[in-house]
């Protein structure tokens, strides 16, 4: 049935890739590519992992479709743009509001630095780096540097914000700047609580890139790839999760590609009853629970489960199975395709602007991480930091009211 299902998905994956004339950026491409991608890696070490339940394979191949057909009703029928006319001086007022948001992410690595300082003198250890994580991510507000974890966002529009001057304007000056972001951007994302912030950043980071057809497909991929294999190896030795070498590294990648679907496929015969919402719209209920409104919100981070890999990641169907069920995870994958067909309607119309470049992008990286993790939902706080930053930036002056409705 695995090779059923591979089958299934290489056509649905041309499919849509027809449909939108070759745009591989298309949501429908994505989606329906890593799953893909993913069950291709299971089918060939499938006598090294569990048996996979085939309610899965169903699951997969028929999100897949209910996501691709959500995604076609409201994408429209044209083909996205790469190419954007504006002004010198919308590009001069983008451009200073980039410097000021890479002076506050700077500034934010001090503090970052005097918290470390704070916690122990031996900056380099495991424990240090733990606690630092701890600290900033789970840390009391009276604590006073817990506010350091909404850095990340800014450290990530500020970039592209520099990404998007160096490209429509192709002037040497900002590279240096591109470098020093990136840096800070790399460091911000370590100090997270999971590799998906380190695989956001550099999506959002090379993504634009990619868009306005600077660099060629496999450029981008050698480099995405590259970078985030090395710095995955960093965090896994930073963690102390693993040794540095071949066969644990490969161990470590397959536990974070194709582990979490099996993993997933234990869990079905696991659930008695459903929760409707209780997962899903966790991070809805933890703002209500912290205004005493709610119950406290389901955990976020679940138990490990051996598949033979340990993990703890079950897929992005996961919480939408233990609330709704197989037609639950299906009616939501429809909804979620269609409002992907939205964004992406956003970037193909005559009145593209960078503000919908932007929100077009950043409504792609959820989708990057369904494999392992459902980031729709899970993520809306960061996804809501993200629109305010960008309506801030590109609502700044009134220079940019012009482009942002799309007026040249």
């Amino acid at each position: 049935m695995i090779y059923l299902l591979v089958g299934s998905l290489m056509f649905l994956f041309f499919l849509n890739l027809f449909l939108k004339k070759g745009d591989l950026l298309y949501p429908g491409t994505i989606q329906v590519g890593i799953w893909f991608f993913v069950t291709f890696l299971y089918m060939m070490n499938i006598e090294f992992y569990h048996e996979v339940n085939p309610l899965v394979y169903i699951i997969i191949l028929m999100s897949c479709a209910m996501f691709s057909v959500g995604c076609l009703a409201t994408s429209g029928g044209g083909k996205r743009k790469s190419s954007i006319l504006i002004s010198k001086a919308q590009i001069q007022v983008i451009d200073k509001l980039s410097d000021i948001l890479v002076i506050i992410a700077i500034i934010s690595l001090f503090l970052i630095y005097c918290r470390a300082r704070e916690i122990t003198e031996d900056m380099t250890g495991v424990i240090a780096y733990v606690k630092l994580r701890q600290t900033i991510n789970y840390g009391e507000p009276h604590e006073g540097y817990n506010y350091l974890r909404y850095l990340f966002p800014l450290t990530c529009v500020s970039g592209i914000c520099v990404i998007f001057s160096h490209i429509l304007e192709d002037k040497n000056r900002f590279k240096k700047r591109i470098i020093v972001i990136f840096i800070i951007g790399i460091i911000m994302a370590f100090l997270y609580t999971s590799r998906t912030h380190l695989l956001i950043f550099l999506l959002l980071f090379g993504t634009p890139f990619y868009y306005f057809k600077t660099i060629k497909l496999s450029t981008f991929l050698a480099i995405f790839i590259g970078l985030f294999t090395i710095l995955f190896v960093i965090i896994g030795q930073l963690l102390g999760k693993q040794e540095f070498d071949i066969d644990s590294f490969v161990l470590a990648i397959a536990s974070y590609i194709v582990a979490p679907l099996v993993a997933f496929s234990g869990q079905l015969t696991e659930i008695k009853s459903f929760e409707v919402g209780a997962n899903t719209f966790r991070t809805i209920f933890a703002i209500l629970y912290s205004f005493g409104i709610s119950a406290p919100p389901k955990p976020l981070i679940q138990p490990f489960t051996d598949v033979p890999v340990e993990t703890n990641l079950y897929t992005s169907f996961h919480p939408y199975y233990l609330d709704y069920g197989i037609f639950g995870v299906l009616f939501i994958q429809l909804l979620i395709g269609m409002c992907h067909g939205y964004f992406y309607r956003l970037v193909s119309n005559d009145s593209i602007n960078l503000f919908r470049v932007f929100l077009f992008l950043v409504s792609l990286l959820p989708l990057f991480s369904i494999y392992s993790t459902e980031g729709h939902f899970m993520l809306l706080s960061l996804w809501m930091q993200f629109l305010l930053l960008g309506l801030l930036v590109f609502h700044h002056s009134r220079k940019l009211k012009n482009l942002i409705k799309g007026q040249q």
